[in-house]
Order: C-alpha cells, then structure tokens, then sequence
C-alpha cells in the first residue's frame, strides 16, 4: 500500500484524495518539532494509528522523521541523544523508510517503493540477523541469514523466481524449518521444498555445508535442467559431485573458486576428460 505524507493530500468532504484518487494506505503527518503521526487510511477515512506491522509494537516510543539523520556513517541521534523510537525518511512525498532504533543502533529496518512495495525488510535481534530484498515488482531478490556463532547462508533469486545462488555454512539448510517459523519471508517452509525449486541459467554454490550428497540430491530433483553454467566456491564437493553435475542436460560451463589447493587439484582431474566441459579454476 502507499504511504504518502498527509500535507501532499487534498481533503474533500471529509476524505482524503492523492492526486485525484480516493487514498487508501498510510498517512504520515509532520509536525514542526520533526515528530510524526502515522494513520491508516482507508476509503479516504482515517482509520486507526499505524504502526509497521514488522516492529514490536511500543506504542511508548516516539515517531520522529529522520530523513537528514539516518546515515551509516554516524549513530542517528534526536535531542542531542542517541535516538530510540520509530525513524521515518521521506524522498519527496512518500515514506521511503521505516526503522526501529535503540539508542542509535538499527533493529528493524523496511524500504520502501513511491507505489508501496516492500523493497527491503532487515531485523537483527541478540546474535540474529535477517536481510530480505525484492525487485520492484515484488518478487524476492536475495535472503541472507546469519548468526553470531551458529549458522549462516544466503539465497538468490532471479525475477521469474529461478533460483541464482545458494550458500549455506555450519548447518544452515537444516535450519530452514526454525527460520521459517519465525520469519514471515523467508521462501522455503523446510528444507525439502528447496528441491521443488528450479534454478536458473546460471547459477552459483557456495559453503562447505554443500557436499556431493547435496548436489546428488538436486540432481535428483531436476534443479539443474535449466542450467547452464554453474560457479562453486569453497563447498565440500568433490570428483564424485562433479560428475554428477556434468551430466546435467544443459551444463557445460564451470566456474570453480577453491581456496583449498587439494580440493581444487581434485576438481580439476574430475572435469580433465570431459571435451564437452569448458571449466576456469581460482
């Protein structure tokens, strides 16, 4: 939904129209000391308070636009003090950006699109980070999730929802069930729906929790059908994966990235005798 400054609507009997169409959405009303009121807008009637349905709800915290503050340079600060509340930033007319601080520091974060679409959703809790971004259209780009001392690993995503990289490190796959339990985003329920997924023309693997065992199993599952070049950096995959993977219908380009000279020596013997495979090694 859009989420328009309130000074830029027009009031007609009592509703509230943007740029000549009844507005539903968010409202935002700045007041001279850069505090902010929020409101749900519905039909044109103010409704009810809004507040980002994506941060605990505190209704004790101050609203306060910060769109000169915010800056990853330096600790945002309101009244001379490192600031915790609710920050809002406005590009021209409509709220670009919504973030939850504690003194200073940034614990949820959205961005948004002048037409209301989710552009990007970060949320770090103790030793917990989350990082969702989508393409303007809506459909998810990338979702990285790390740990202070536990798991951590990344998926992309082209437009059309073809999967473009994979990365998992220290048992991230078999937490995908936990993930998603608490993340609204995240865009596999467990991690046997990520073999339903189709990966795209090219495509890259990374982290050492990904093994032949792995890769066998996406072959299996016909991720790769489309697939025609593939990069893998620093996995545990061996000669017997990539064997597996060559045989794939489409892919005939390779890109290995190994900092482990043994393994890359052992990669390199797997692909020497395929003369349909065109391989480059770093």
């Amino acid at each position: 939904m859009k989420r328009i400054l309130l000074s830029e609507m027009t009031s007609v009997n009592g509703l509230l129209y943007y740029q000549g169409n009844l507005f539903s959405g968010v409202s935002y009303e700045r007041f001279d000391d850069e505090t902010v009121r929020a409101w749900l807008v519905h039909d044109g009637r103010l409704d009810k308070p809004y507040l980002s349905p994506y941060f605990d709800d505190r209704s004790d915290l101050l609203h306060v636009d910060l769109s000169a503050g915010m800056s990853d340079y330096e600790i945002p600060r309101f009244d001379g003090k490192p600031y915790s509340g609710v920050a809002y930033s406005f590009e021209k007319d409509y709220c670009e950006r919504e973030a939850l601080l504690i003194e200073g520091d940034v614990v949820s974060d959205t961005w948004w699109s002048k037409d209301g679409t989710l552009l990007l959703y970060e949320q770090h809790t103790a030793g917990y980070g989350e990082i969702y971004e989508w393409y303007r259209d809506g459909a998810m780009n990338r979702c990285t999730i790390t740990t202070s001392n536990s798991f951590f690993g990344a998926l992309t995503f082209s437009q059309d929802g073809h999967m473009k990289g994979l990365s998992s490190q220290r048992g991230f796959f078999s937490k995908f069930s936990h993930i998603a339990s608490k993340s609204p985003f995240f865009p596999v329920g467990d991690e046997s729906a990520l073999f339903t997924l189709q990966c795209a023309e090219e495509v890259w693997l990374a982290g050492e929790d990904i093994d032949d065992f792995f890769v066998g199993k996406m072959c299996e599952a016909g991720m790769f059908l489309q697939t025609k070049k593939i990069c893998i950096v620093d996995t545990s995959i061996t000669e017997s994966g990539m064997t597996l993977l060559a045989k794939c219908p489409l892919l005939r380009n390779f890109d290995i990235q190994e900092k482990d000279v043994y393994r890359l020596q052992l990669l390199k013997a797997a692909l020497a005798g395929m003369e349909s495979i065109q391989a480059k090694f770093s």
